[in-house]
């Protein structure tokens, strides 16, 4: 998707650093995340990406092709994945991912949320996302790109 290996390669290791997460990248996400990395690295872009702040359809599927570990995949609702993950090991892996996170963003506790008693509903229909291929249980997020008017 961009123009070199090394951005690409890291690009690939955060879209499985996020599957393992439970927080797959949807190709839209995918498409935003890659531009901008490219204006981080001050790489050329084409104009299309400037106008619409993501990367190209084109770009993505060529990006598919070289990374055939990377596979579009249907995460499984949120209920079925409480119905099956909560085990020992699933729940010591989420709490070390919430702590490197915490870590690295520094959230404040009224930045926090439990949509469990929100009247929210937590069973969606999920999108597909990007994730490693092989995996057993995905799960996805909803990443909200803030875009300047």
């Amino acid at each position: 998707m961009l123009y070199f290996q090394q951005e690409e390669a890291e690009l690939a290791n955060d879209i499985v650093t996020c599957s393992k997460m439970f927080y797959g990248l949807t190709s839209e996400t995918t498409r935003h995340l890659a531009n901008e990395m490219a204006v981080a690295s001050n790489l050329k872009l084409p104009a299309s990406w400037k106008a619409s702040k993501k990367a190209g359809i084109d770009r993505l599927h060529g990006f598919m092709e070289c990374k055939p570990e990377l596979s579009l995949r249907q995460p499984e609702t949120s209920l079925m994945i409480r119905k099956t993950a909560f085990k020992r090991h699933n729940l010591t892996t989420c709490f070390r991912n919430l702590e490197e996170v915490y870590r690295m963003i520094k959230f404040n506790p009224f930045n926090v949320y439990n949509l469990d008693e929100t009247g929210l509903t937590t069973v969606h229909s999920p999108p597909k996302v990007l994730a490693q291929g092989g995996s057993k249980q995905l799960g996805a997020g909803y990443l909200q790109i803030l875009q300047n008017p």
